[in-house]
């Protein structure tokens, strides 16, 4: 994943928070086409090591 090569770099920290930023974006966008709530959170659920990792890089980054 890119956000994660970013995130190991010294100075990618808020590129990797953009990226995963603007996916998340398109991702949310995409989720409210759908018109069944199942069907919305089956694609959701697809999507949670996305949410996961702009999580533990925004933790990380407060911590610091």
């Amino acid at each position: 994943m890119l956000a994660r090569a970013l995130r190991a770099r010294e100075d990618g920290r808020e590129e990797a928070i953009d990226q995963l930023e603007a996916a998340l974006e398109i991702v949310e966008a995409a989720r409210s086409d759908l018109q069944l709530p199942s069907f919305r959170a089956t694609f959701l659920g697809g999507w949670q090591a996305v949410y996961q990792e702009l999580v533990d890089i925004l933790a990380s980054a407060a911590v610091d």
